[in-house]
């Protein structure tokens, strides 16, 4: 299995020497603390599009001769080899090409950091990384002024042909080796010896516990996770922890906080490389280097450690990554085993990572704190029970599952003119690949407008993306995991429902995410083609009732809205910069329901946290235990029962009938004159979505005690036949 896409959301997070300097050992309820404390602010920060003004793209030969050619930044970006979003920095490798033997290698992406950072710390958020046979994705640093590896070389994360735990290692040029009783981790050292002539130069090798998701499938099935290395003058300490472990909270928003940071609190780390038996010193300032090689010196050899024999992959590699690019398109996962069969069959588009990175600097004085936005999406549809009343316990069980390329199979894209006079042109599945408008991962699907075109005001809107499911559902539950939506001047993004099978709005509309240029909150609303109306004594939430009347033909099709509270961050982008949140519609024929609950709101009940998890597919759901809805559509002046099956609609339009007519002055010229001539100002109008789940009616509650420790488990990619999820 080949997989040629980096996809992960990377915090890197480089401080440089701490106030204290010194190294010492103490020990806090069974955790190893290093210390004495050490703390670090902020340096550099690079998140989207800062990555290409903080690194450059190395296009040199590859120096692990590897099986690739890599590209510089043009040539990444045109090729859709490089994606960026105002949160998000995609590197892959081609998965197109059939490559002649004689040709060069495949094309893929190496960018190293233009800046040499010395003592301090990195902090890692990844949400998923490269697998495959014949893959050797790395993140790790290395010292340009000196000849290798007489400045030393650290490799935080590192792994060959789909092995199952990351490698974390140290090349010196100097006598340089570990020892089991010098070092106070949680993880198992596999090579003691540093020295860079020793065993082909395989370093010092330390793997986390084998029970922890570090690499491949296991760690993307978790949702990824975060790494950070701390390098001072006498120890290099790495940590690991899974998306949903126990994370601290310095570690988790460390892309978003300006206070200090301290990793004398963090707990023992799973590699400690001391000064015991190595001058750790002695490594110099290095540049950061992320990179995806392909059919490599070890993706081909079979390495011996003492008496135990690793076959990392059979000779036919080569002519594999060749000739059968599509296999460089599949694949997040890890394979348990070391011993691969390769290449097995494997579901082709995905090998991605998105990332994110932060730098800090020693503390000086404390600095105010903020939260830096997420970037992706998943959403969770349930189908309801049969009777319901407002407190009465409602279950739901799984039905169906889109995830990443499952959406492509499950939901239709729409090219017909847009219903509401958008200044937009939609386009089928193929052009929307091809122009990169739409793009899937094993946990993600794309859907953007362009934003390169300047358009002839005579010829077709801004291309753009419309999906909607290819099945229709009725009552039940839709519950949408949120990181980031499209915004600008001139936006109108959707997720909503419309019956497809009858005249609108003859079946009733329901919009659940919607709002145009930039406004503070979400609307949902209700459209009907019969007298519906809302009762303010009746409805029993905690959002603004803006309009009574849901009759289409009354109030300009205004329908019946209502928003969250406008300090709630439910829309545009307040919402993004706190990384999204959830939203969950429950249909019933008495009532339609609707929740938000941000990011960082505590209350967010499990179920609702984990809804597009592995784990819980298997599991009912109640709504009767959730919080007060913020809006509460019932019955009491209108006949609920009379919306129909509704297929599941995502779109992004331009200006049109609200967007359009409702252009704020602040925004740049018209909004037509906008949207044609200002193509670079739609680089942050997309979605950017995980999964999508369909669930029956269950009258009888199942079993469903989730415990902390199984919700670490199977976030993502174990939804594999469907496509897999991450969401945190």
């Amino acid at each position: 299995m080949l997989s040629s896409l980096l996809s992960a959301t990377f915090c890197l997070f480089v401080i440089q020497a701490p106030i204290e300097s010194t190294y010492a050992r103490t020990h806090v309820h069974t955790t190893t603390a290093v210390g004495p404390s050490r703390q670090y602010t902020p340096e550099d920060i690079f998140v989207g599009r800062t990555f290409l003004s903080g690194f450059d793209f190395f296009t040199g030969s590859d120096p692990t001769h590897g099986r690739v050619h890599y590209v510089d930044e043009r040539t990444a970006l045109k090729k859709n080899l490089t994606y960026i979003s105002h949160d998000t920095f995609i590197m892959r490798a081609d998965h197109m090409t059939v490559l002649k033997s004689s040709s060069r290698g495949r094309d893929s992406t190496r960018i190293q950091s233009k800046k040499a950072y010395g003592h301090g710390v990195m902090i890692v958020d990844i949400r998923s990384m490269p697998i495959g046979c014949g893959t050797w994705p790395a993140l790790w640093s290395n010292s340009n002024n000196y000849n290798w590896p007489h400045g030393g070389e650290i490799d935080l994360i590192e792994g060959i042909n789909g092995a199952g735990s990351t490698t974390t290692a140290l090349h010196t040029g100097w006598r340089c080796s570990m020892k089991k009783a010098h070092m106070a981790q949680t993880g198992n050292l596999v090579n003691a010896n540093c020295l860079s002539n020793d065993k082909s130069n395989y370093g010092c090798v330390v793997h986390p516990k084998a029970t922890v998701p570090s690499f491949g499938n296991a760690f993307n099935a978790a949702g990824g996770g975060w790494y950070a290395v701390e390098r001072t003058a006498s120890a290099i300490n790495v940590w690991h922890w899974p998306r949903h472990g126990s994370v601290p909270g310095e570690v988790r928003h460390a892309a978003s906080t300006t206070k200090r940071l301290g990793p004398a609190t963090w707990g023992e780390p799973y590699a400690h490389f001391s000064n015991q038996e190595c001058d750790v010193s002695r490594f110099k300032p290095q540049n950061i280097i992320i990179n995806l090689s392909l059919y490599f010196d070890l993706g081909d050899l079979r390495l011996q450690f003492g008496r135990t024999l690793v076959d990392l992959g059979p000779p036919p590699l080569k002519t594999q990554t060749a000739s059968t690019p599509y296999l460089l398109d599949a694949a997040f996962g890890s394979i348990s085993t070391l011993n691969l069969d390769c290449p097995p069959s494997c579901n082709p588009h995905n090998l991605c990572i998105f990332i994110h990175l932060t730098s800090r600097l020693p503390a000086a004085q404390p600095m105010l704190s903020s939260f830096t936005p997420s970037a992706t999406f998943s959403l969770l549809v349930l189908a309801a029970a049969s009777t319901v009343t407002a407190n009465a316990a409602r279950y739901y069980q799984p039905q169906d599952s889109f995830v990443g390329q499952g959406f492509y199979d499950g939901f239709e894209f729409f090219t017909a003119s847009d219903p509401t006079h958008g200044r937009v042109n939609y386009v089928d599945q193929q052009t929307a690949v091809s122009k990169n408008l739409s793009y899937t991962t094993s946990n993600t699907i794309i859907l953007r407008a362009d934003s390169i075109t300047t358009l002839n005001s005579t010829g077709p809107g801004r291309d753009s993306v419309r999906i909607q499911s290819k099945k229709a559902y009725g009552l039940g539950v839709t519950i949408a995991n949120v990181r980031a939506m499209p915004i600008g001047c001139g936006t109108w993004p959707a997720l909503w429902s419309n019956a497809n099978g009858v005249a609108w709005p003859q079946g009733g509309e329901i919009d659940m995410i919607e709002g145009i240029n930039n406004q503070g909150a979400s609307s949902s609303v209700l459209h009907t083609g019969w007298n519906c109306a809302m009762n303010t004594s009746s409805m029993v939430q905690t959002g603004a009732l803006g309009n009574l009347n849901c009759t289409s033909s009354q109030g300009n099709n205004a329908g019946c809205i209502v928003q969250p509270q406008s300090s709630v961050p439910s829309f545009g982008p307040n919402f993004n910069a706190i990384g999204g949140g959830w939203y969950a519609i429950e249909r019933t024929s008495s009532m339609i329901n609707m929740w938000f609950w941000a990011r960082n709101d505590s209350s967010v009940p499990d179920e609702v946290r984990h809804a597009g998890f592995a784990s819980q597919t298997s599991k009912q759901i109640n709504p009767a235990n959730w919080t007060t809805p913020y809006a509460n559509f019932e019955n009491s002046a209108c006949d609920i029962s009379q919306f129909k099956p509704q297929n599941i609609i995502i779109n992004l339009t331009l200006c049109g009938d609200w967007a359009g007519s409702s252009y704020p002055s602040t925004c740049p010229k018209t909004c037509v004159q906008h949207v044609e001539e200002d193509a670079s100002d739609f680089q942050d109008a997309a979605w950017n979505i995980a999964s999508l789940t369909v669930w029956s009616p269950a009258n009888v509650p199942t079993k469903r005690k989730v415990s902390r420790r199984s919700r670490h488990h199977l976030a993502a990619g174990s939804y594999r036949a469907a496509a897999g999820i991450a969401s945190f």
